[in-house]
């Protein structure tokens, strides 16, 4: 027996299905069940949780090199575990002569929560420009949500 995501379309095509390799290629009988996810519709079902994070007091070429290393283009700033901003790769480009997170950082951070709808969620980035926003359950961060992972949300959808 084994878990399966189901996937259909084109995330199928992209991200392969192991439980079809199996299926095909094992020499005993497997029972697939699909696994329960959570609403496919919503921010938590499609947001990378626990996102890497920058400090107030980090400096700015730290944070490049993290962001480029990982392939991201924004971060949130926690400070004593609390979201106090977020800084973007065009936050970088424009103050590229500057030392401190905090010089650069946005301080007021439009954020969702795991139950924002992804289409919501797509709006907000569209009409503010932006390629992620944190994802908040209470005072807590537990994930971003961006533009790439919208994306897949669109292409799991066929």
């Amino acid at each position: 027996m084994m878990a399966t995501h189901a996937r259909r379309g084109l995330s199928r095509v992209f991200l392969g299905s192991v439980a079809e390799r199996v299926l095909r290629e094992s020499t005993c009988p497997v029972l697939t069940v699909r696994g329960s996810e959570s609403d496919p519709d919503v921010v938590g079902r499609w947001m990378t949780r626990s996102p890497l994070t920058a400090g107030p007091d980090e400096k700015l070429s730290s944070v490049r090199a993290r962001m480029g290393t990982g392939g991201f283009r924004g971060m949130p700033v926690v400070d004593d575990g609390k979201l106090v901003g977020i800084i973007s790769d065009r936050d970088l480009r424009e103050h590229a002569g500057y030392v401190e997170v905090r010089l650069v950082m946005t301080s007021e951070v439009l954020t969702v929560n795991p139950q924002t709808t992804v289409r919501q969620a797509a709006r907000l980035l569209r009409e503010r420009k932006i390629g992620g926003m944190p994802v908040m359950e209470g005072d807590e961060l537990v994930g971003i949500i961006t533009s790439s992972d919208l994306l897949g949300a669109l292409i799991d959808r066929d």
